[in-house]
Formats: C-alpha cells, sequence, structure tokens
C-alpha cells in the first residue's frame, strides 16, 4: 500500500492505493490519521479510489478515524 497526503481547499485529502492489509504501511497510515485529528483537522477524505483490496486491518483504520 501506498499513500499520500495533499490540501485542497482546507480539505486534507488521503489517497490510497494498492492492497491495505496490516502491516507497517497500515501502522504508519493510521498515525498519520490520528495525527490529523490530533491537529484538528476534521475535513478529511480517504480516497479508496485506487484500492485493490482491503482486510479488517485496513477497514479498522476507517472505522478508527470516524469514531475518534
Amino acid at each position: 500500500m501506498e499513500f499520500i497526503q495533499e490540501n485542497i481547499n482546507n480539505i486534507t485529502v488521503i489517497r490510497l492505493e494498492g492492497n491495505v492489509m496490516g502491516g507497517p504501511e497500515a501502522v504508519k497510515l493510521n498515525e498519520e490519521i490520528n495525527q490529523l485529528l490530533d491537529k484538528q483537522k476534521k475535513k478529511l477524505v480517504i480516497d479508496l479510489g485506487r484500492v485493490s483490496r482491503m482486510n479488517s486491518s485496513g477497514l479498522g483504520i476507517l472505522i478508527n478515524a470516524l469514531t475518534t
């Protein structure tokens, strides 16, 4: 999995690509999302358009971001 972050009109967009299956990349993504939320970034879009597969670990990251 790879991801890039960009800001568009005060909205933070994280574009994911590949397989979101856990592992070191998923940990890095989770930390990045948590840092943004800690900075009170409430306008956050996670673009899943280029995600091939996602397991429960990846889904857990998204649910955690939503409920934090």
